[in-house]
């Protein structure tokens, strides 16, 4: 994932989870941020697949960070620079609205992580596409500036 911020490496390293590592952080030029760096986190997800790297190119396999793992991160990391923003994120207020505030200010930890998301699709009363999990964790397709927009700008005035 290619994440533009204005964090050192240094800083955006410290935001690790514990049991999580980087299979590679290398530092790149951004034209909108002072840095950017792409990012592969290797934790307590599968081997291969999708995510997982399965010994491809003589390369050694590792488990691929869960979805929670990847959101604890990214949630530190755009509590630290809310500017920042990463592949599927425009800021940090897109990044938590799009995962329902799962990971705002360090809400979730490891030990309350869910492994194995089950996602059902539902639409909202206002026509918004989420995915949901018995754990009660969000997915929101689109991003905020677009539904904000659609809705007259009134959505999250209460925040």
């Amino acid at each position: 994932m290619r994440i533009h911020t204005s964090l050192t490496d240094a800083q955006v390293r410290s935001l690790r989870p514990v049991s999580v590592t980087f299979e590679r952080l290398t530092s790149h030029g951004s034209r909108s941020h002072v840095r950017a760096f792409d990012v592969l986190l290797a934790g307590s997800g599968n081997t291969g697949g999708q995510w997982g790297n399965s010994g491809k190119d003589g390369a050694a396999p590792y488990k691929a960070a869960t979805w929670d793992e990847w959101g604890i991160f990214l949630g530190a990391l755009f509590d630290a620079d809310p500017a920042a923003k990463a592949t599927y994120y425009h800021d940090g207020a897109d990044f938590h609205w799009q995962t329902g505030d799962r990971f705002r200010d360090g809400a979730l930890t490891l030990a309350g992580q869910h492994l194995r998301h089950k996602w059902g699709h539902r639409r909202t009363l206002t026509g918004q596409h989420e995915q949901h999990c018995q754990c009660g964790a969000v997915v929101r397709r689109g991003h905020l500036a677009d539904y904000e927009a659609r809705e007259g700008g009134n959505v999250f005035a209460d925040r």
